[in-house]
């Protein structure tokens, strides 16, 4: 995994300096490492238990757990 997201770095670096790469692979820690060593790329971890942390991240913010609760018409109206 790691040569490939080496590759791809390089051509954030070449193409899209600005860009940030969302990581989403494993061996995590493995590919961070190369990633961090050899590029400058702002890199951001998912873990691969974030769809369960995306599900209870409302409650550990006190946000409603619906995206859309508070919503009326285009304006946000919190409760």
């Amino acid at each position: 995994t790691a040569p490939v997201l080496l590759d791809l770095c390089h051509d954030i670096e070449d193409f899209a300096p600005d860009a940030t790469l969302l990581h989403y692979t494993n061996p995590i820690a493995i590919a961070c490492l190369a990633i961090v060593d050899a590029t400058d790329v702002p890199t951001l971890v998912l873990c691969p238990s974030a769809q369960h942390t995306t599900a209870d991240l409302p409650d550990y913010i006190g946000a409603p757990s619906d995206p859309f609760s508070g919503w009326v018409a285009g304006i946000y109206h919190p409760s």
